[in-house]
Protein backbone atom coordinates (compact mmCIF):
# COMPACT_ATOMS: atom_id res chain seq x y z
CA UNK A 1 0.00 0.00 0.00
CA UNK A 2 1.57 3.35 -1.02
CA UNK A 3 2.22 6.01 1.58
CA UNK A 4 0.00 9.10 1.48
CA UNK A 5 1.39 12.61 1.67
CA UNK A 6 -0.99 15.30 2.93
CA UNK A 7 -0.42 18.91 1.93
CA UNK A 8 -2.45 21.92 3.08
CA UNK A 9 -2.89 24.99 0.85
CA UNK A 10 -3.24 28.60 2.04
CA UNK A 11 -7.03 28.27 2.37
CA UNK A 12 -6.59 25.25 4.63
CA UNK A 13 -7.77 22.67 2.07
CA UNK A 14 -5.90 19.39 2.50
CA UNK A 15 -4.78 17.37 -0.52
CA UNK A 16 -3.93 13.69 -0.13
CA UNK A 17 -1.28 12.69 -2.63
CA UNK A 18 0.17 9.19 -3.04
CA UNK A 19 3.86 9.36 -2.18
CA UNK A 20 6.21 8.64 -5.05
CA UNK A 21 8.44 5.70 -4.29
CA UNK A 22 11.53 4.75 -6.22
CA UNK A 23 10.52 2.26 -8.84
CA UNK A 24 12.57 0.50 -11.44
CA UNK A 25 12.72 2.72 -14.49
CA UNK A 26 12.20 6.06 -12.72
CA UNK A 27 14.12 8.93 -14.28
CA UNK A 28 15.60 12.09 -12.80
CA UNK A 29 16.63 15.20 -14.70
CA UNK A 30 18.31 18.36 -13.46
CA UNK A 31 18.85 21.62 -15.27
CA UNK A 32 18.55 25.34 -15.07
CA UNK A 33 17.40 28.51 -16.76
CA UNK A 34 17.91 32.26 -16.51
CA UNK A 35 14.84 34.40 -15.87
CA UNK A 36 13.78 37.05 -18.37
CA UNK A 37 11.60 39.15 -16.04
CA UNK A 38 8.29 38.32 -17.75
CA UNK A 39 5.29 36.90 -15.89
CA UNK A 40 1.60 36.14 -16.20
CA UNK A 41 -0.57 33.77 -18.21
CA UNK A 42 0.60 35.45 -21.44
CA UNK A 43 4.27 34.90 -20.52
CA UNK A 44 4.55 31.46 -18.89
CA UNK A 45 7.74 29.55 -18.17
CA UNK A 46 7.98 26.13 -19.77
CA UNK A 47 10.25 23.17 -19.00
CA UNK A 48 10.37 20.07 -21.20
CA UNK A 49 11.66 16.68 -20.08
CA UNK A 50 12.27 13.30 -21.76
CA UNK A 51 9.48 11.89 -19.54
CA UNK A 52 6.21 12.94 -17.92
CA UNK A 53 7.25 14.46 -14.59
CA UNK A 54 5.60 13.36 -11.36
CA UNK A 55 7.59 15.67 -9.08
CA UNK A 56 9.34 18.99 -9.77
CA UNK A 57 11.31 21.36 -7.53
CA UNK A 58 12.69 24.76 -8.63
CA UNK A 59 15.01 27.00 -6.63
CA UNK A 60 17.14 30.07 -7.19
CA UNK A 61 20.72 29.03 -7.92
CA UNK A 62 21.71 30.90 -4.76
CA UNK A 63 19.03 29.48 -2.46
CA UNK A 64 17.07 31.76 -0.17
CA UNK A 65 15.45 28.95 1.81
CA UNK A 66 12.37 28.95 -0.43
CA UNK A 67 11.59 26.81 -3.48
CA UNK A 68 8.69 25.78 -5.69
CA UNK A 69 7.48 22.21 -5.14
CA UNK A 70 4.96 20.27 -7.20
CA UNK A 71 4.04 16.62 -7.33
CA UNK A 72 1.44 14.75 -9.33
CA UNK A 73 -2.01 15.41 -7.90
CA UNK A 74 -1.40 18.98 -6.70
CA UNK A 75 -3.30 21.77 -8.49
CA UNK A 76 -0.40 24.27 -8.37
CA UNK A 77 3.15 24.74 -7.17
CA UNK A 78 3.61 25.12 -3.42
CA UNK A 79 6.12 27.68 -2.19
CA UNK A 80 8.04 25.71 0.43
CA UNK A 81 9.82 27.88 2.99
CA UNK A 82 7.48 30.80 2.28
CA UNK A 83 6.66 32.55 5.56
CA UNK A 84 3.46 34.10 4.16
CA UNK A 85 1.87 30.73 3.38
CA UNK A 86 1.13 31.72 -0.22
CA UNK A 87 0.93 29.16 -2.99
CA UNK A 88 3.26 29.34 -5.94
CA UNK A 89 2.68 29.49 -9.64
CA UNK A 90 -0.25 27.97 -11.50
CA UNK A 91 0.86 25.11 -13.70
CA UNK A 92 -0.14 22.79 -16.49
CA UNK A 93 1.48 19.42 -17.11
CA UNK A 94 0.96 18.09 -20.62
CA UNK A 95 2.89 15.04 -21.81
CA UNK A 96 6.51 15.84 -20.98
CA UNK A 97 6.18 19.62 -20.50
CA UNK A 98 5.40 21.73 -17.44
CA UNK A 99 4.18 25.27 -18.11
CA UNK A 100 3.76 27.66 -15.19
CA UNK A 101 2.98 31.29 -14.43
CA UNK A 102 2.08 33.70 -11.65
CA UNK A 103 -0.10 36.76 -12.17
CA UNK A 104 1.49 39.02 -9.52
CA UNK A 105 5.14 39.36 -10.52
CA UNK A 106 8.20 37.68 -12.04
CA UNK A 107 9.67 36.83 -8.62
CA UNK A 108 6.64 34.69 -7.70
CA UNK A 109 6.79 33.07 -11.14
CA UNK A 110 10.47 32.22 -10.53
CA UNK A 111 11.40 34.24 -13.58
CA UNK A 112 13.19 37.35 -12.27
CA UNK A 113 15.35 38.98 -14.91
CA UNK A 114 18.93 37.64 -15.01
CA UNK A 115 18.35 35.36 -11.99
CA UNK A 116 19.63 31.79 -12.36
CA UNK A 117 17.24 29.01 -11.37
CA UNK A 118 17.90 25.28 -10.92
CA UNK A 119 15.38 22.43 -11.09
CA UNK A 120 15.13 18.73 -10.47
CA UNK A 121 12.34 16.54 -11.89
CA UNK A 122 11.44 12.90 -11.29
CA UNK A 123 9.29 10.58 -13.36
Amino acid sequence: MPAILKIKDKEGKIYSVPAIRGERGNAVETGGYIGDGKFGAENPNSLTFPFTPKLLCISKETPSGEFLFWMEGLPCFLRVGNINGENGAELLVAENSVTFYHTENAALQYNEENVHYRYIAWS
